[in-house]
């Protein structure tokens, strides 16, 4: 992964806390019964919804996979990417080269634009 790819990555982590630290502020200024309007409620959800997605698009675009049966390189789609089962560095993903699932070692690098 490159230096530009890796800035945004920790800068979308940078976001979601950011975004997660607001959101909590907002929570806890509404649970101890100070008068705060439905609008901020609802653009605290809106704003931490958005974080969570940008932060996990950006982890989905940064690497693709090995299959661990062929050596070929999976680039999932996004739903694929979401469901599928995974543990630390590894996904069970298709491996459209072999045509099995199997457990896919992640590598770090950008996909192609056709991911």
């Amino acid at each position: 992964m490159d230096k530009k790819n890796i800035r945004k990555v920790i800068g979308m982590m940078f976001l979601q806390f950011f975004v997660s630290t607001a959101f909590f502020v907002i929570a806890m200024l509404v649970s101890e019964g100070t008068d705060a309007e439905t609008w901020v409620i609802i653009a605290g959800f809106i704003l931490f919804a958005v974080s969570v997605a940008a932060f996990v698009i950006g982890l989905w675009k940064s690497g693709s996979y090995i299959c661990a049966e062929c050596g070929g390189t999976v680039n999932p789609k996004l739903w694929g990417w979401v469901r599928a089962m995974h543990f630390v560095s590894r996904r069970r993903l298709f491996c459209p080269q072999c045509n099995k699932i199997c457990w896919c070692q992640h590598i770090a690098y950008t996909k192609n634009d056709k991911g």
